[in-house]
């Protein structure tokens, strides 16, 4: 009954107050500090959040929150063993760098920011061989619209109101 340490000959089953392990444990099946543990995962005991050790060959989803072990891969968040994050409500403090994705409707690309299609388009872009604002076209060079980062406006049709001061001309 106040035994620290026992050993259940027929069950296997191993009772100790305090233990230093040195070694290879395994387990595939228990519970840790709250957490399940499965021969695939370890998840919290409301299983909607944990790590997945699965292997399909594909880019698997190693951590998941908001969803079941089952339905991690359409988790609200989720870290693939490729590094890709999904989080679909998240803020975000510190920098992001970024070359390509999209954000509010805006293509970004390693030097530009760009929405819209065809006459629609309008661009930001610091590369240096676009210029710096542009639209009407997704051609920069040719937008009717358009500034150079040297400050060249081109305006196929202005109406302009108030004054204007120049300095040649």
């Amino acid at each position: 009954g106040n035994n620290v340490f026992t050993v259940n000959g027929s069950t296997g089953a191993l009772v100790a107050t305090s233990a230093t392990i040195t070694g290879t444990i395994t387990a595939t099946d228990g519970v840790i500090a709250g957490f399940a543990i499965s021969t695939e995962s370890i998840t919290d005991v409301a299983d909607s959040f944990g790590l997945a050790s699965t292997v399909t060959g594909g880019d698997d989803v190693r951590f998941w929150a908001g969803a079941t072990f089952a339905n991690r891969a359409t988790a609200p968040l989720r870290l693939t063993e490729a590094g890709a994050i999904t989080a679909t409500n998240a803020t975000i403090t510190g920098s992001i760098t970024s070359t390509s994705g999209a954000i509010g409707g805006w293509t970004i690309g390693a030097t530009s920011l760009t929405s819209g299609s065809g006459a629609n388009t309008v661009g930001l872009d610091s590369g240096g061989t676009n210029p710096a604002l542009y639209a009407g076209s997704a051609t920069p060079g040719s937008a009717p619209f358009r500034v150079t980062q040297a400050g060249a406006l081109t305006a196929t049709s202005a109406t302009i109101t108030g004054s204007i001061t120049s300095t040649s001309g």
